[in-house]
């Protein structure tokens, strides 16, 4: 005879819920298929409208598993921000090279000279930069 026990009850109060238990050792898996499956195990759980059920999960160290979502949310949000300034700079890029493209594209040669030379010259400020730093840390 094999059965499985969810809940162990000692004097009316849960102090063991495998299933949720060890549902949590996976939340933090990097597969997305397994966090979908531990959510929905999870979702399901907390719909169940026993009050010891409720007592198990909301008692520490049981209820830390909330405090990782918030800092989880929390992460990812700054994550999610860096992300955006990135595209943000990234497309300021783009756009200024789009635009010196343009000027470029003018045919007068006085500003195509100008441009040209500017661009030349801060690729040059730039090797110089990098060669300075160079022996630098040689030395």
């Amino acid at each position: 005879m094999s059965a499985v026990i969810i809940l162990i009850k000692l004097k009316d109060a849960v102090v063991s819920f495998s299933l949720y238990s060890e549902a949590l050792k996976f939340a933090q898996h990097r597969e997305k298929m397994i966090q979908t499956v531990i959510r929905a195990l999870t979702l399901k759980i907390y719909n169940v409208t026993d009050d010891m059920v409720y007592q198990f999960i909301t008692t520490p160290p049981v209820s830390s598993y909330f405090s990782y979502l918030i800092h989880n949310l929390k992460e990812e949000m700054g994550i999610n921000q860096r992300r955006k300034d990135l595209l943000l700079k990234t497309d300021r890029i783009v756009g200024d090279l789009y635009f010196l493209k343009d000027i470029l594209c003018v045919g007068e040669s006085r500003l195509s000279k100008v441009v040209t030379q500017k661009i030349c010259y801060a690729q040059l400020a730039s090797h110089s930069r990098i060669a300075s730093f160079a022996s630098f840390k040689a030395e």
